[in-house]
């Protein structure tokens, strides 16, 4: 057991504090490139060939987390006689396939904005995709169960309504002070719809009541999901335990998290998601992983400074689940993606890696494991040191979950969603911050959770093939 009382000091001298700032700067400009640099080799922007989509027919969806009814009288649709234009105008921001695209891109402005921490970050973007989601679904519900009569266009005015009525709710919701600037966008997006579609009033009005609707019952059973709590407990002490930076006898960011009720319900399978005991402190095991990370400190490479400096996703930037969603939206909008397969690969990706953070928070408070430059203070890192503690990797497993369920409903591109999650999670070790089974154990655990998160798109699909 360990039981030694150890004391470590973290070096911070005005050189390195110059140092530091400077990586930050050069860190920031590279996240404002985005994933520029990697588009001609993961987009495919010119292969015509391929734009299909792994996922099951559309009429046999089911809702995520809405479960309704809500109230419709089908004469309500038939106030209106359709009269739209021709083409959309070139010049306006809003294409008929960018709606869901619009909130994401805010969404991650804001997580910049408030320093969202990366748990949190993936609560934002889970609830904002499975409101989309969920809106998307039951307008078609409305059509597809009820048998509304609504033409094609009548069908896409309803249908984006919802998206954009649901997406506000929700983001007002979690960003109270950005009430009007989220108002704004609604009313832009409804101001667009209602100048392709004049005579369609009505039909934006009950998109709008539906979007709210849904939203507002998915807060409603989110809203008691634990992820407003606080940690109780004492931090242990001792030789291979994390240290508190602060000093201050704090447990670090987060360290209730691992409580907060998944999106998923897992009852007897969760114990696949309980990862095992990291290496023991004391064996050879970890004395080689550290001893690596040692190495790569000492002689870091240029590669692997940039590697470490762009995948840093630190406080004040859309955070890894940000970066998978500014990644996947750049996919899908090249991929000219359908936006009901569009807020269903975001539905699907987002609360994976919500749950897979739930998992990764769970193990990293259970083992309390030392970060490799508290054990080996000759150890650098040209980034801030995360304040929880080190297994497993929260850039890991968010990745793995991600890349796992782009990778399947992607088959073409699943060796490259899989290789970017493997750097992004190799960023780490790079930066001397984690531990090389630290990404190892985060990878497996964020691809178990987007396996079990698939697992009814999987059987819908089967259920597709077998009809065919």
């Amino acid at each position: 057991m360990r039981v030694k009382q150890r004391q470590t000091i973290i070096r911070t001298d005005s050189d390195q504090i110059g140092s530091i700032l400077l990586i930050i700067i050069l860190g920031a400009s590279l996240f404002l490139l985005g994933c520029s640099h990697k588009d001609p080799s993961y987009l495919n922007v010119n292969d015509t060939k391929s734009r299909g989509f792994n996922l099951s027919n559309q009429t046999l969806w089911k809702p995520l987390l809405a479960t309704g009814p809500y109230s419709y009288r089908d004469s309500d649709f038939k106030k209106s006689n359709l009269t739209s234009k021709a083409h959309l105008p070139s010049s306006n921001s809003f294409s008929e396939k960018s709606f869901c695209y619009t909130w994401n891109q805010l969404s991650r402005g804001y997580v910049s904005k408030y320093a969202v921490p990366p748990p949190k970050a993936s609560r934002v973007y889970a609830l904002l995709s499975i409101a989309q989601h969920d809106a998307w679904l039951m307008t078609k519900r409305e059509i597809w169960d009820r048998h509304v009569n609504l033409s094609p266009e009548q069908q896409i005015v309803f249908s984006k309504m919802a998206i954009t009525s649901a997406s506000a709710t929700i983001l007002n919701y979690l960003f109270l002070s950005e009430t009007r600037r989220i108002d704004s966008v609604l009313v832009e997006q409804d101001a667009f719809l209602l100048k392709m579609y004049p005579n369609d009033s009505t039909v934006l009005q009950w998109g709008q009541k539906l979007g709210s609707s849904v939203a507002e019952e998915i807060i409603a059973k989110r809203y008691h999901d634990g992820s407003s709590g606080h940690w109780v407990g004492e931090i242990p002490v001792g030789e291979g335990f994390w240290l508190d930076k602060t000093k201050r006898g704090e447990s670090g960011v987060l360290a209730f998290w691992g409580s907060v009720t998944p999106m998923r319900a897992y009852h007897k399978d969760s114990a696949q998601f309980l990862l095992g005991p990291p290496p023991d402190f004391y064996g050879p095991e970890y004395a080689q992983a550290l001893e690596e990370v040692r190495q790569i400190s000492l002689d870091r490479s240029q590669a692997q400074l940039r590697s470490a400096l762009y995948w840093a996703d630190k406080l004040w930037t859309p955070t890894p689940p940000g970066r998978w969603n500014a990644l996947a939206c750049s996919l899908l909008t090249v991929r000219n993606t359908d936006e009901g397969d569009a807020v269903r690969i975001l539905a699907l990706m987002n609360l994976s890696m919500f749950d897979a953070g739930i998992w990764c928070w769970a193990a990293k408070y259970r083992y309390w494991l030392i970060r490799p430059s508290q054990a080996d203070q000759t150890i650098t890192s040209p980034l801030e040191l995360p304040d929880f503690p080190s297994f497993p990797s929260g850039h890991a497993s968010f990745s793995g979950a991600a890349s796992g369920v782009l990778g399947h409903i992607i088959p073409e591109l699943r060796v490259q969603m899989d290789s970017l999650a493997r750097e992004a999670a190799m960023s780490r070790l790079y930066a001397g911050i984690h531990y090389r089974f630290d990404n190892d154990s985060g990878l497996v655990l964020g691809k178990r959770i987007a396996e079990r998160a698939l697992e009814e798109e999987i059987e819908l699909k089967e259920i597709k093939n077998a009809a065919k």
